[in-house]
């Protein structure tokens, strides 16, 4: 494992799917690592509460013939030959007990299950990754700048706070903002550079699973005299919406 952390190997661990070698490897890390740790606490929740919200299904053809052709076989290994057959005219067909539906039902839900969990354990690791990711290069910023600006605010209930790194050279600044809401279907949030009054630019922000945000934006601040942040429909061109958060820049 060449990564710090072993997240690429959390389902593998949590499913059982490791060789011995990697799966002590995981668990030692696991011991160590608060990270990792909690990322697997997330996906035994997931994997927990997954089996409940699938909608019934029915499996294909194909998979009830499998499981009656394993079944038949594991019961002449453990029986012996199987009697002759009866005749074509007195023999018939014989319906399949029940149980084999409701096994292959099983069977197919559990499979179905195993693909939709690790997709949301992927997209939640992803995220936490992400997470990481962006605290790292806002702590990179911040501990680099010259100035940084600060403002507080209030949107649909959240404490809402913005900050501004200004680079010691350059022109990159970088903007985190933490306490955003999610928004209904077809809204985002669009940050707003203004310059005597009128706005400049515009840059969409989208937020983490946690309603925090990090983004780098290539602009010399000195040009412009106030931002807001505002949350409006996706296809916006002008500032409007609602304001959650702006002020002065200097």
């Amino acid at each position: 494992m060449t990564s710090p952390h072993v997240t690429e190997h959390l389902e593998g661990h949590l499913l059982g799917a490791l060789d011995s070698a990697d799966a002590a490897r995981v668990a030692s890390h696991l011991d160590a690592c608060m990270d990792c740790a909690a990322l697997l606490a997330d996906a035994r929740e997931v994997l927990a509460v997954l089996p409940a919200s699938l909608e019934p299904m029915e499996p294909r053809a194909s998979l009830k013939s499998q499981i009656m052709t394993a079944a038949m076989q594991a019961q002449r290994d453990e029986n012996g030959p199987a009697p002759l057959p009866l005749p074509q005219s007195t023999q018939g067909r014989q319906r399949p007990p029940p149980w084999l539906a409701i096994a292959a039902g099983v069977f197919a839900a559990a499979a179905a299950a195993a693909v939709v969990w690790a997709l949301v354990l992927q997209a939640r690791l992803d995220d936490r990754d992400k997470q990481l990711a962006d605290a790292r290069l806002a702590a990179g910023a911040f501990a680099n700048s010259s100035e940084t600006l600060r403002m507080e605010s209030e949107f649909s209930g959240n404490a809402v706070e913005a900050a501004i790194a200004m680079p010691s050279e350059g022109t990159i600044i970088t903007v985190v903002v933490t306490g955003l809401p999610g928004l209904q279907s077809g809204d985002g949030y669009r940050l707003w550079l203004f310059a005597d009054g009128q706005p400049q630019t515009g840059v969409p922000l989208t937020p983490d699973g946690q309603g925090n945000v990090v983004a780098q934006l290539d602009v010399d601040l000195a040009q412009f005299d106030a931002m807001e942040l505002d949350a409006q429909p996706l296809e916006a061109t002008a500032p409007g919406g609602e304001l959650v958060i702006g002020g002065p820049l200097r």
